[in-house]
This record gives C-alpha cells, structure tokens and sequence, in this order.
C-alpha cells in the first residue's frame, strides 16, 4: 500500500480553506510528506473592466493577490518546521480538469478538498474529483476541528473486496501515525432467496454473520491488524439502506473520519467509487478518505483525457 508523500490540496478561497490548512498541519506533524500542492482554479484571472478604470494604479495581478492571501493562511496554520517542500498555482479555467490533471502531472498521493455539509449544498465538484481522480482523496469538513484536541477515531467500511483491504491497509497507516482508534463496520444482509433453504430470516442472519466474521478474519490478517487493537462492528441490514446503517454507527462511535476504498472490479475502474461511496459523500456529515490504487489508472486516465 503507497503511503501519502505528494500532497495536492484544492483551495477556493471559502471559510473551508483554513481547515484544510489545519487538516495539512495535522497530517505534516506526523507524517513525512515530501511535497504539497496548494491549488486555486478562478474562472478568470482578469479584473473587471470597471474596476481597472477606478483603480489604475492600485491592482496588483489578481494571481498574485490570490497567492499572497494563500501565503498569509499558511503563516497561521503552518510553521515552518511542519512545510515541507511547497508550491502555490493559482490557474484560471474550468477546475475539474485542471485539478485532474495537476493530479496527473504532479504524480499527486492524495488530493485534500473541502467537503461541504449537507445544508451548505450538493458539492458537484468534490464528488466529480472523487470519481475520477486516479488517486486517494480526503474530504474535509469543518467538523474536522473537533477531531483536534481529542482522541482522533475512524472507521473503516469494509465488504470484505480488495478495495476494502487496501482501505483497512492505510487505516493501520493513519492508526500508527496518530495513535487512533479504529473501529472496522461491515454491513450485511440476508439473501432474498433465503426461504429456500428451509430457514427462517434469523436462523439465516446468523449464517450470514458468521460468514462476515470469517471473511473479518481473513482481511484483517492479510492487512497484519490485531484485532484487540480495533472495535469490530456487524449490522444487519433489513431494507436494503447500507448508508443509512453507516451513517448510524458513524454517529454512535463519535468517529471524525470514514475511510472507504474504491469499488472497481479491476485495477483501472478502481479509479470510479462505488455507489455507497458517492451516497457517504452526499448524505453523510463526516470527513471522507477515498483510498484507491494507483496502479493501473494511470494508462486509464490518459485514455480519457485524451479523448
């Protein structure tokens, strides 16, 4: 499993900004990254015509304004100490296809973007960038802010493919690097067909539990966890709502980040998220860290830039 060395982190010049610099503070205080990317796409870098005329000899480019506020941001929120090797781009254009191809040119580990909560609106472009960016995004909210201070605790949601195990791998990661609690939840469900056995739904329940807590075991030695080290959690799901039961026991366990992986059936779709992905976003109030593969989606998005 790749570890986090390139950073890119999507600004927009919103009240998010700062904790996104808080969230890049965190993670550079305890682990090495190598170089960080703090991006702002405006859809021009002109100033208005009535403005120049009011203000001839005032306006400085508006690019250069834009990195100067960034640079006093992270004079708040990052010390000296904590930066790593650091670049400014500020671009004008449409943001979905810079951002992605920064991340591909940049050969970027994770890319860090705000995430709106869900009375603030839709976020489009956030759940664009986290189905097609060829690798890891973190969705930050400004609920990361009580993460600091506190005992930080995640969870991994888990349906046992290998996106789940990659998942589970940089949880361990994050684990060892914050000294965080993990809390690993898998969802199931009894079979429609279940009747045909001769059994009833919760002589078939507990078959399928069963079944999960071996296929626990398996993932959590092929990821080398100690399970004492992490809480494991089953839900039983009765309508067919696996978010609605994530969200719940996100709630319940007062965690600060859901960590998912990505569900493509080969190592290039794996660049798409699943369904249950997309909704986590959309419909749940906590951090997001989508963790991907990298391998084999390279040659992926080349092919779709391309065309």
């Amino acid at each position: 499993m790749y570890q986090f060395k390139r950073i890119l982190v999507a600004l927009d010049q919103s009240n998010n900004d700062k904790i996104l610099f808080r969230f890049v503070s965190h993670i550079c205080s305890r682990i090495k990254i190598d170089k960080i990317y703090f991006v702002h796409v405006t859809k021009t870098l002109e100033w208005p015509p009535e403005i120049i005329e009011k203000y001839p000899d005032c306006l400085a480019p508006m690019d250069e304004n834009i990195q100067h506020m960034i640079k006093e941001q992270m004079s708040q929120y990052l010390t000296k100490d904590l930066i790593p090797d650091s670049e400014i781009l500020v671009m004008d254009g449409n943001p979905e296809e810079i951002l992605l191809k920064e991340v591909n040119i940049k050969e970027i580990d994770l890319l860090v973007m705000g995430k709106k909560s869900l009375k603030d609106g839709s976020g489009r472009l956030a759940k664009k960038m986290a189905n097609l960016a060829q690798c890891s995004i973190a969705l930050i909210s400004k609920s990361f802010s009580k993460a600091l201070g506190s005992e930080f605790q995640m969870m991994v949601s888990v349906d046992f493919n290998e996106s789940s195990l990659n998942a589970t791998k940089m949880a361990e990661i994050i684990r060892n690097a914050n000294d965080a609690k993990i809390v690993i939840h898998h969802v199931y469900r009894v079979p429609s067909g279940y009747h045909y056995s001769g059994k009833s739904f919760e002589e078939f329940a507990k078959i399928m539990k069963k079944n999960a807590e071996e296929k626990m075991d398996k993932l959590l030695k092929e990821a080398k966890i100690d399970s004492s080290n992490s809480k494991l959690i089953y839900t039983l799901d009765k309508k067919d709502n696996t978010v609605k039961k994530i969200s719940k026991t996100a709630e319940k366990e007062k965690v600060h980040l859901i960590v998912i992986g990505s569900k493509g059936r080969t190592p290039a779709a794996s660049i798409f998220i699943g369904s249950t992905a997309e909704k986590i976003i959309s419909s749940v109030d906590k951090n997001v860290l989508i963790v991907k593969d990298k391998k084999g989606n390279l040659d992926l998005l080349t092919y779709m830039m391309d065309v």
